[in-house]
């Protein structure tokens, strides 16, 4: 029995719906015991044209460098665009803020008030640790990146610590390829490796 005539069939229906079409209209045949009605064929070789055509605009989607990859592409550049922006306006803002100390020094001037705010001079200082001159027991370590083989090795040098040469190998990688890092917070105040850079800026207060 035909149950097909009710549905319509255009090229903007999804890849979804022209395979249900397509299997009701198989499933139509088979019931038909292998006829194909007029209706049917006209449909099937509709479908001949545009399921083809669904499926490529579905693989040029999809696809290595396809239409998403594009599109993750292009909102990449834009965010690359965004962040440089970001940067810059925040460099201008600690640009106009040594401006404005600038400006309160040359009039001897500690702040000053507006109606509803006031900026005052002040120090900015921002520090950084010279890991040349942080002692080794101050460090934190980060392991490279291991292999299989290189964590057996390294259990089989922790539960058997002999001299065997695969242990030696891996213990050669662990200390030359090693990272290294130490915060401000993690050493002793007035430490030497501490650099501290000071900056004139302001701070603007409420009146």
């Amino acid at each position: 029995m035909n149950n097909n005539n009710s549905i319509e069939l255009n090229p903007r229906q999804s890849l979804q719906q022209m395979l249900y079409i397509k299997n009701l209209i198989l499933s139509n045949i088979q019931d038909n015991d292998g006829e194909i009605l007029q209706d049917d064929e006209e449909k099937l070789i509709s479908l001949e044209v545009n399921l083809p055509v669904k499926v490529d605009a579905w693989a040029w989607l999809l696809m290595n460098n396809g239409g998403l990859d594009k599109e993750i592409d292009l909102l990449t550049e834009r965010k690359k665009a965004i962040d440089e922006s970001i940067q810059h306006i925040k460099s201008t803002k600690e640009r106009l803020k040594t401006r404005a100390n600038e400006i309160l020094r040359r009039n001897n001037l500690e702040s000053i008030k507006g109606n509803y705010f006031q900026l005052k001079r002040a120090i900015s200082k921002t520090s950084r640790v010279i890991m040349s001159k942080v002692e080794d027991d101050l460090k934190s370590y980060e392991l490279p990146k291991l292999s299989y083989s290189d964590y057996s090795d390294l259990l089989i040098a922790l539960e058997q610590y002999d001299e065997q040469k695969d242990v030696q190998r891996l213990l050669t990688k662990l200390k030359a390829e090693k990272l290294e890092s130490c915060g401000v917070k993690s050493l002793p105040a007035g430490h030497t490796a501490i650099e501290t850079r000071e900056e004139p800026t302001i701070r603007i207060y409420k009146n």
